[in-house]
This record gives C-alpha cells, structure tokens and sequence, in this order.
C-alpha cells in the first residue's frame, strides 16, 4: 500500500507538469482518500505530494478544541482519513484553508495526528473535500526548500546551520561561524547557479534502522515520529531528514536574495545570522523597496543619485540642531529659574511655571534647578487642556497635595518626592495654584477636597 501511493504521487506530480505547461502554480489538483488507512504526519498526502492543493476525504474524529487559544470560540478539532494541509513542524509554520469551505484556523501535529482547528463542527464519516491556502503554501514552500538549499551549499563552505526561522516577511539561519561579505557573495552566486541548473527536489522513506538513517543529516526527530523516515533529496546537493512540503525542483525557486549577516554570540559562541528571502519574496521586497524610495526622493526632492548626499547632510543638519536645542533648554531652564529664586527671596511661598510646549525632562529640569529654594513649584505645559503637569517641593507637602492638584485639573498621577501626571483640564491650573497658596499659608479653605 506504503508503494502504491507513492507512486499514485509520483503520477499526480507527473500529469500536473505535463498539464500546465511550466505554470504549475495556476492549476488545481484534487486527489481522493478513500479506502486509505488515516495518515499519520510523515506520510500525509501532503508530504507525499506538496502540490497537492486538494483532496477528498473523510472525517475520522470530531471534538471541542481544548487548546487555550480557542476559549470561548466555537473551534472544532478534527482529525482526517488524510490531508493537504501540513502541520507546523521542521521550522515551517502550519497550512490554512477550509474543510466544505469552513475555515481551517491551523493544524497541528497531536500525538502524530494531523488536528485541523476547524470553525465548525463536522460529522465522523462525513465525506469533505479539504482546500489548502495556495498562495500561503506556495510562499511557505519556496522559503523552506530554499533554506536546505542555502544550509546544503553553506555547509560545503564549511559553514554549519544551527537553526533557523521561517519569518512572516524575511526569514533567518545560524551559521557555526562568522561570515565575511566576499563569503556572503559568493554563497549567492551558487545558490543562483542551482537555482538556474534546476536540480530535481523529492521525498523518500527510508527505514529508521538502516545505515542510511544514521549517516543523513538530522538535528533530532520528535517523539511521535514512528515509521519510516522522509528524506527530502536536492539532487546532486544535499540529502536532509525533513518533515516539511518543498518545491519538485530547484527553478521553481525562482530567485533568492541573501540580504544580510549580523554577528550574534549565544551562550559564549559566535554565529552568523543570515536574513534572507526567497522566490515570490524578492520581487515583493525589491517592489516595497522602490515605492518607498520613491516617496522619500519625492518627498526631499532629489535625484536617486544624489539621495545618500542629501540624507548625510540632513543628519548632520539634525545633530548641530540638537545641540543648539539643547543648549537653549539650558538658557531657558536657568533664566526661569533665576527669575523665579528672586520671588522666594521676596516671600514667596508657592511658585508657578507654564509652557505651552515642552516635555517631562523640561519639567523635570525646571523642579532640579528650583530645589534648593525649598517651596512647592506647579509645573504645567500644554497649549489647551490637555497636557501634563508637575508637583515638586517639600516631600511631605507634594505627597499630600500631589492627589488634590490632579484632582482639579481632572487628571491622574504619582510619584515620590515628585508628584506628576496626563491632565484633561489645564484651563483650572490657576484654581489649582489658589488652592497650593492657600495650603502653604494655612488657610483651612485650601484644605483637600
């Protein structure tokens, strides 16, 4: 049976070529089930056959989801004679779609079951047809093949892959060891020159107990992993333990980009982390790249050419701005504050500052420099109501009245030593500063509300 359906797949595989003359991505291909024992993930329909976008099966289990995410959801886990929907596992995240057209949230691999994550309920017995998310597996499987393929060529340069991740938009590896940029080069001009050779890309099963298993790179197989295992074969380049779907031929990878590599150390050891895109993902990338650069050369008015030269000077602009800024801040700060130090000398008890514009360090710099003076200080800042404000002086003094000041002007706060806060009525700051007054005099009429 284990042979007649592989060859069933290789079949499907050939007639879905021969039939879309080079453009297999537009076709639909739908196989049936029936009269198939229930799959277990390593030999899904999926993994026989990863251009399988549909099939016709039949229910085998259906019970409430009881995964966390699903609570209070009405989220079905089912179980099938077999599936076109992979399950998350070897780095490649789980397949959507529907089952009779009801969404499929995710699937995942329980105890060597593929569970579909379903909207609705199903009857066991019940004939379905199950609908993969092409264009989302069609992405998935680009990047994972291109991932072995990139693994398989890095190794031949003596650079081993620790791990990976298969990213929403770029997706990464671990080498052993740092990667120069001649080295970064010259690993994407063979990946390009595979991808052009078009080397033929397919499973196998091969017995857990034969030598053959114990020589095929492997970083660990999962406990419910039982049976015969799948090799994936790039041919000429690499032969892999891998549970995942994959392209049938290194051209279908398209194209790759090898972004990027950053330094990184985990755990005392160096490793080269290398951002890369593959297939459909380049011309995307290469497609956002150009409309934001035209937005940015549009908007500074210059030339392709001459957008580093603009964008140095503007950095440069904004460097001598912020030490002028902050120079000024200083000027302001001291000025206000000497201004203010002259009112304590004169009997005041109580004092004020309001900014139309400003930020918490600008606050924060005014309470500092006016410490020594030993009073309550009001700090505001905001053009209309909305706006921030704080309360510094005598600790004792800012705890208590700290909670009445945000009270008027119909805000909240905290703080120690510094009582502060977002209020929605700075038009009641002169109310607030009344009743600061009254308190430091005495006057029972400022007591707190």
């Amino acid at each position: 049976n284990h042979t007649s359906l592989l060859t069933f797949a290789a079949l499907q595989r050939q007639v879905l070529q021969r039939t879309t003359s080079g453009h297999f991505y537009s076709g639909i291909l739908l196989a049936t089930s029936q009269q198939m024992a229930t799959a277990r993930c390593g030999q899904l329909f999926c993994q026989r056959d990863s251009y399988a976008r549909s099939l016709s099966t039949h229910v085998v289990s259906c019970r409430p989801s009881t995964a966390k995410e699903d609570k209070g959801k009405e989220v079905w886990e089912v179980v099938l004679d077999d599936t076109v929907m992979f399950p998350e596992g070897g780095g490649q995240p789980y397949d959507v779609g529907s089952a009779n057209g009801v969404p499929v949230r995710r699937v995942s691999n329980i105890g060597g079951d593929a569970v579909h994550f379903v909207e609705a309920q199903l009857d066991v017995g019940q004939k379905v047809t199950v609908d993969v998310d092409w264009t989302r597996r069609w992405d998935l499987m680009q990047q994972h093949s291109g991932q072995h393929l990139i693994t398989a060529l890095a190794l031949q340069m003596g650079y081993e892959t620790k791990s990976w991740c298969l990213g929403a938009d770029v997706s990464t590896l671990d080498l052993g060891a740092e990667l120069t940029r001649e080295e970064l080069e010259t690993l994407e001009t063979q990946v390009i020159r595979a991808i052009f050779e078009g080397h033929a890309i397919g499973p196998r099963w091969i017995s857990p107990d034969g030598d053959e298993a114990k020589s095929i790179r492997c970083r660990g197989l999962p406990d419910s992993v039982t049976g015969p295992l799948r090799v994936l074969e790039i041919e000429g380049i690499d032969t892999n333990l891998c549970c995942g779907t994959h392209v049938n031929n290194t051209s279908h990878l398209q194209q790759v980009k090898l972004l990027r590599s950053e330094r990184l150390r985990d755990r005392g050891v160096t490793l080269s982390r290398l951002h890369f895109v593959v297939g459909g993902r380049v011309s995307n990338l290469l497609g956002d790249i150009f409309q934001r650069q035209l937005h940015v050369t549009s908007a500074l008015n210059v030339g392709v050419d001459e957008l580093p030269k603009r964008v140095e000077s503007l950095l440069k602009s904004e460097k001598e701005s912020s030490r002028e800024i902050k120079s000024l801040h200083a000027e302001l700060v001291a000025l206000t504050a000497r201004n203010l130090q002259e009112e304590v000398q004169q009997g005041a008890k109580a004092l004020q500052i309001h900014r139309d514009r400003g930020t918490v360090i600008l606050m924060r710099d005014f309470a500092t420099a006016l410490e020594a003076c030993g009073v309550l200080v009001l700090i505001t800042i905001g053009e209309k109501d909305e706006g921030m404000f704080m309360l510094s002086g005598p600790e004792v003094m800012v705890a208590e009245l700290g909670p009445a000041v945000a009270q008027k002007l119909e805000g909240r706060g905290g703080g120690k030593g510094r009582y502060q806060g977002k209020v929605s009525k700075l038009s009641a700051r002169g109310e607030a500063f009344e009743f600061i007054l009254a308190a430091v005099n005495g006057d029972d009429h400022g007591a707190a509300p």
